[in-house]
């Protein structure tokens, strides 16, 4: 049973595909110009080609015409200013007095955690049952 269905997915897929590639029916080929439908194939009539184009003979710029200079608006470079390089017993008190700052950091610790979900309700837990 397994296998039948496979294989009738399979046949319906390639079908699906040939179908699809199948170009679109034109109405050269369903209907003539008198308005019956065609029995059978339509033949392509012989598409006249077209002669290739020939290129265009554009004037050649004469020396006696200079080209038009352009206004160009001169941009002055910005100068960036370079960072500071601070030592690092610098950035260790800049990174002392910002953890000085922050109110209770590093105070949760891995025990409290623990103690805190095994509380009655245990927090950050959203009980979405009926």
């Amino acid at each position: 049973m397994k296998y039948k269905l496979r294989t009738l997915l399979i046949l319906v897929l390639v079908l699906g595909l040939l179908i699809g590639c199948n170009p679109a029916d034109s109405a050269d080929n369903t209907v003539n110009n008198a308005g019956e439908e065609t029995t059978g194939l339509v033949e392509d009539t012989p598409v006249a080609e077209a002669p290739p184009a020939e290129p265009q003979n554009l004037p050649e710029p004469t020396a006696t015409q200079p080209p038009q200079p352009t206004a160009v608006e001169e941009v002055e470079p910005t100068v960036t200013p370079e960072p500071e390089v601070l030592s690092e017993e610098d950035l260790d008190m800049a990174f002392a007095a910002f953890l000085g700052q922050m109110v209770a950091y590093n105070t949760i610790s891995l025990e409290d955690t623990n103690l805190a979900l095994a509380e009655d309700p245990p927090p950050f837990l959203l009980d979405v049952r009926d």
